[in-house]
């Protein structure tokens, strides 16, 4: 009825003639449970659930079932006469799903499994503990490095897709009923704000096509980095003139006491 490591903890057993159930002929067993209770052979564990509904996996949906699809269509049509072909089918399926799982759960994962490397290095800085943090850190930048590249084609899928409010909404401010416009979406032709999702995208994407320019500086402002720049200089000859005085003097020393 119970487990061996239950047993000790539930007493008080007893039949309850009074509670059977008339349409049945099961007799009801009643026991009580030790609410509180621990073993130390249990181990705390952290379980972490991954809400795959999220818009955030939309990236991996999309991604796993390309892969899925590709993998379909591998799969030879002679497969269902031969088992031995199909139970490597399913393999491949499932190192499919899992592997691709492993490479996109997410940088938390990594970045978790990264702190006790990092811990370990300060406490004890030998050169084994220094090759592991490295090797982990690197891991964690190739990770960083490919979800940002996963959010920027998603970005750019979204903006060919023409869903174009997702991309602008987050420039816009609501505070005080003012909206604040970013360059990006003025016209430089009418010095107007575009309206249709169809200008700014078009604005969007032609402004940050364009290389970056330099800053327009006025008078005032080249007249001081002129400053800055005559300071530096002259604070430069000054140190140059001073090592060359000093190492004269450290030549010229022993010279001297060598002639007296």
């Amino acid at each position: 009825m119970c487990s061996s490591s239950l047993f000790p903890l539930c007493s008080n057993w007893r039949t309850d003639c009074d509670e059977m159930d008339v349409h049945s002929d099961h007799l009801p067993i009643t026991f009580n449970i030790k609410a509180v209770w621990s073993s130390s052979k249990i181990e705390r564990q952290k379980i972490e659930t991954w809400n795959l509904k999220s818009n955030k996996w939309e990236q991996f949906r999309r991604v796993l079932a390309n892969r899925l699809e590709e993998w379909r269509n591998n799969i030879p049509q002679w497969l269902s006469n031969d088992p031995q072909q199909l139970n490597i089918a399913v393999e491949q399926w499932t190192d499919c799903i899992t592997g691709f799982a492993k490479i996109t759960i997410g940088i938390r994962t990594k970045a978790q499994e990264s702190a006790p490397i990092e811990k370990a290095f300060r406490r004890n800085r030998t050169e084994e503990n220094y090759k592991n943090y490295k090797q982990a850190a690197s891991l964690l930048k190739r990770k960083l490095r490919q979800e940002k590249q996963e959010h920027m084609i998603k970005s750019i899928q979204n903006l060919q897709e023409g869903n174009s409010r997702q991309l602008f909404s987050q420039f816009r401010s609501m505070n005080s009923n003012k909206i604040t416009v970013i360059p990006s979406i003025i016209c430089p032709g009418t010095n107007s704000i575009a309206k249709t999702n169809s200008e700014k995208a078009e604005l969007f994407v032609s402004w940050f096509s364009q290389p970056p320019q330099p800053p327009g500086y006025s008078d005032e402002i080249e007249d001081h980095y002129q400053l800055v720049e005559d300071d530096i200089t002259s604070a430069v000859e000054m140190t140059r003139e001073r090592e060359l005085n000093d190492w004269t003097d450290i030549i010229i020393d022993p010279h001297q006491c060598h002639i007296t």
